[in-house]
């Protein structure tokens, strides 16, 4: 059973501060990490799940917030993106500088610090992103598991996400940002890109954006390519990076995509 001594967290402010805490107390948690518990022990006093239709969790607390509601929607798929939904909340109720009443938007759920000009409340959303990735995939963890691999590989991610009961797109995201390689992620579905993400070590700027129609090679790869598997191969860097603004860019980047249901793909890209 997960026990906090809630007095220990009053110098903390930042989130890798607060969860190293909460394991520090807990050095023995279980994976996956019982975040309901956690949350309990906090002072959360009701979690509840039900159909909202236009929000994906709130928060509720006292001003003092020593006690606490969490509300997550439960229209949203995968299930284990409600467990993301709760990771976010609690970090709410946690971080001392984040209000005592939220209402949070899918859009909030996805900041991260890579996107420029945030304003003040889409700061405290990443720090709660920020928080409820370190919650659910602990950096001591994740980076030292034996299915954690040493280069890019999208089966292996998705073993991680099943062992720490994630979904693979939060997963993916915390393999990037924990990754040293220079990693880019492109997300898309029936060979439409949807999303675009580097972590800082990437610093060529992406050829292709939000809208746009993936490399002619890929796309039709896709089309042939049966849901859950996996295609890799060296392409050229400039199909993916736009190399008139990088000094002495590579050759080629490694390509690794993987293909899900309903036409939904993600597409790694890595210099080793």
């Amino acid at each position: 059973m997960v026990k906090l001594e809630l007095i220990e967290f009053a110098d903390f402010t930042h989130p890798e501060e607060i969860v190293a805490e909460i394991f520090r107390q807990n050095p023995r948690m279980d994976l996956p990490v019982p975040l309901d518990e956690i949350a309990k022990a906090a002072g959360i006093v009701e979690i509840r799940h039900q159909p909202l239709a236009s929000l994906e969790g709130g928060l509720v607390a006292n001003a003092e917030k020593t006690e606490g509601a969490i509300l997550i929607n439960s229209k949203s798929l995968p299930l284990q993106r409600q467990r993301f939904t709760l990771g976010h909340e609690l970090g709410h109720f946690m971080l001392p500088k984040h209000n005592h009443h939220m209402e949070c938007l899918s859009r909030d759920l996805h900041m991260s610090s890579y996107s420029g000009g945030l304003t003040d409340s889409q700061r405290v959303e990443v720090e709660a992103n920020e928080f409820a990735a370190e919650l659910l995939m602990p950096r001591q963890y994740f980076t030292t598991h034996p299915d954690c691999p040493q280069t890019p590989d999208c089966k292996a991610i998705a073993h991680l996400a099943e062992r720490f009961d994630v979904s693979f797109k939060a997963c993916v995201y915390r393999y990037q940002d924990l990754c040293l390689l220079p990693l880019g992620l492109v997300f898309s579905r029936n060979g439409e890109v949807t999303a675009v993400r580097r972590n800082k070590a990437l610093r060529f700027w992406m050829q292709t954006d939000k809208g746009a129609a993936l490399p002619n090679h890929l796309g039709q790869k896709i089309q042939a390519m049966t849901a859950n598997s996996v295609y890799r191969q060296e392409s050229a860097t400039d199909l993916w990076f736009d190399t008139s603004r990088a000094t002495n860019p590579p050759d080629s980047v490694m390509e690794e995509t993987f293909l899900q249901e309903n036409g939904y793909a993600t597409t790694l890209l890595w210099f080793e």
